[in-house]
């Protein structure tokens, strides 16, 4: 054997025992998570380009399995995230899915939390048999990836990484270069936190079963979808709007409780449309733009307090009179239980919701 081979097999081995020894350091582990994280240079990619310069992938995953559950050991393949599927033009991507059980998911309130920076973000119902499946594309020097799953809090996490502060995916994309689908399972009851920071987003759930929901976004241009009813109370929805557009449909699909808005410099349009199951409570707070009302018939607009400083306050939708009939026949009249502060903005009231 040559000299050049024999340093060639000696650091093949050493990788091999690096692998092995992070495989069984990870085994021991107490929390169960699924996690892909893209790592620029890492052990191995130092020991590999001491052989062959090229840049390595570490995709780092936990394969324990804390749930004491023989049916969960059978599927564990279900848990583990996929390698990159491909490399194109400085682009990666990457997928990860979690198999749903049906029996267990659906028992317990799952947690899901994404900070995504700048791109195209999608979140929709997940196909069965997912519990969630996540398809990222990102520019490949972006080193900040991380989607994580952790079955001790039934949390799933995507962006910034545990004990970081602010957002890790798509922090150094443009909408071109970076894109996140997110599916979500039906029937899974849901808590939601969602921050984006600057691209566009397509947010469509209806049919979830949401019962607290935060949405925040930047200059970005967003629009939230409840095309069917969500099967629980959902008891309190959260809208921070930064500086672009933003459009929710499908309010009434919602089942909201509380709902709470504040509104910066950009246009707002709330379409209350769709099939109401209980009064909702309105607190909106707008400053320099636009926010846009669409009331549908059955329901009367009740304002209980409000103050405008140099905006002003429009209701277009004739009040008690200009409500209608009930939205079922013999149903009851809903009401939209309204506060509001306008500051330089503009909040504007009417029955044209979406068809």
């Amino acid at each position: 054997m040559t000299r050049r081979g024999m340093v060639r097999a000696v650091a093949i081995a050493a990788c091999v025992g690096l692998v092995v020894a992070r495989s069984r350091h990870a085994g021991r582990r107490d929390t169960d998570m699924s996690t892909i994280r893209v790592a620029g240079v890492s052990d191995m990619a130092r020991a590999i380009r001491a052989v062959k310069r090229a840049d390595v992938v570490r995709m780092a995953q936990d394969t324990t399995d804390d749930d004491n559950d023989s049916a969960d050991d059978a599927d564990d393949d279900n848990d583990k995230p996929s390698t990159p599927s491909h490399v194109r033009g400085g682009v990666r991507t990457l997928t990860l899915g979690r198999q749903l059980r049906a029996a267990r998911d659906t028992a317990a309130l799952m947690h899901v939390t994404v900070e995504y920076g700048v791109g195209t973000l999608n979140i929709a119902p997940a196909d069965a048999p997912w519990l969630y499946n996540v398809r990222l594309a990102h520019l490949d020097r972006d080193k900040g990836q991380s989607v994580r799953y952790d079955t001790a809090t039934r949390t799933l996490s995507i962006g910034g990484e545990s004990g970081s502060s602010g957002m890790k995916i798509g922090k150094h994309n443009n909408s071109d270069d970076s894109n996140l689908h997110i599916g979500l399972a039906r029937g899974v009851p849901l808590t939601m936190k969602i921050e984006f920071g600057a691209g566009d987003a397509d947010i469509r759930l209806g049919g979830l079963s949401i019962r607290d929901l935060a949405i925040s976004t930047g200059a970005s241009d967003a629009t939230v979808r409840f095309d069917a009813p969500n099967p629980v109370v959902l008891d309190r929805l959260r809208l921070e709007v930064g500086a672009a557009g933003f459009k929710a449909v499908g309010l009434g699909n919602a089942h909201i409780q509380t709902l709470l808005v504040e509104a910066g410099a950009g246009d707002v349009d709330l379409d209350f449309g769709g099939h109401w199951t209980g009064d909702i409570s309105l607190d909106l707070t707008a400053a320099l733009g636009a926010v846009h009302i669409h009331v549908p018939r059955g329901v009367v607009v009740d304002q209980l307090s409000g103050k405008v400083v140099l905006g002003s306050t429009d209701d277009n939708t004739g009040g008690s009179a200009g409500a209608g009939p009930p939205q079922t026949p013999g149903g009851p009249i809903y009401h939209l239980r309204y506060r509001g502060t306008t500051t330089l903005g503009a909040i504007e009231f009417d029955r044209q919701v979406a068809n």
